[in-house]
Formats: C-alpha cells, structure tokens, sequence
C-alpha cells in the first residue's frame, strides 16, 4: 500500500512577516491521513489544501504520477521516488522497502493577473507499507528520508 498525502501552502505578500508569517510557519507538516480532500484558510492570505490518496497494492509493476510531481515505480517491493527533470532522466530522490517513509518539500512562487506575487510550499508525505498504517502515522513515524529540492539537501 502506498499512502501520500500533499499539503500546499500558499501566501502573499502581506503573510510574508510578523505574525502572518508566525501563523503561516506553524503550519504542520503532516496531518492525519484521510480519504477527504480538505481545503481550509487560516487567514485572509494563508490557505492550506491538503490531499491524500491510497494507491492499492494491485499497482505493482506499473509507474504512477503523484501529486507535487514525484513519480514512483514499485518493482520486487521496493518502491522507487523520483522527481521528473526536463531532459527526459529523471532524478532518484530515494529506494523505499515496505514500512519507510518520505517527505518531500518545493517551493515556487508565481505572479498573477494583478502583478501580485503568490509564495507556493509544496510537502508531499508518502508512506510504503504492506499493510494499513494508523490515521496519525505521518505525525508519529520518523521520516527515512527527508528531501528539500530548493537546496538539494537530504536530512
């Protein structure tokens, strides 16, 4: 069973500092897993969505797009992560055996039609697992992996 769950956060620039910011930085990085889509605005300039997916374990053997462009391929129970790169190889953030788990975190801004710029944190959790995993595992389960792809750093 493979269970991701993608937060994006999204702000601009009046949440940028003060306590807009303090608001918008304790945001969890992980909430309990849930079949729901869930949409919700702290504040005026800050809304999370959050989503989760379980793909079932007759995906094996086949390459799955997820949310926040991360592809896996399960091959032998070993769940591979990448992330897509535009010269058509893509890069292999990890090797996942059953009960691991990853965190993945982009970020990005855009501008709108209004020349209003629009900060853009992506968190994507994703758990591999032989069985079915408690509601609050990503909040209570360390991560194997962590991945930021701004500075390219595992922790």
């Amino acid at each position: 069973m493979i269970t991701c769950q993608q937060i994006e956060i999204s702000w601009t620039k009046e949440a940028r500092g003060g306590r807009l910011a303090t608001v918008r930085n304790a945001i969890p990085y992980a909430f309990e897993i849930s079949s729901d889509r869930k949409s919700l605005t702290i504040e005026k300039y800050i809304s999370v969505i959050y989503e989760s997916m379980q793909v079932p374990d007759n995906a094996t053997n086949k390459l799955i797009s997820v949310v926040g462009n991360l592809i896996f391929e399960i091959e032998n129970n070993i769940l591979q992560v990448k992330i897509p790169r535009y010269n058509g190889y893509d890069q292999k953030l990890a090797s996942l055996n059953p009960d691991d788990t990853i965190q993945f975190m982009k970020f990005s801004t855009s501008i709108d039609y209004e020349h209003t710029i629009t900060y853009h944190k992506w968190v994507v959790n994703m758990a591999f697992s032989n069985g079915n995993i408690s509601s609050d595992y990503f909040q209570t389960q360390p991560f194997k992996y962590q991945f930021d792809e701004k500075s390219g750093i595992w922790y």
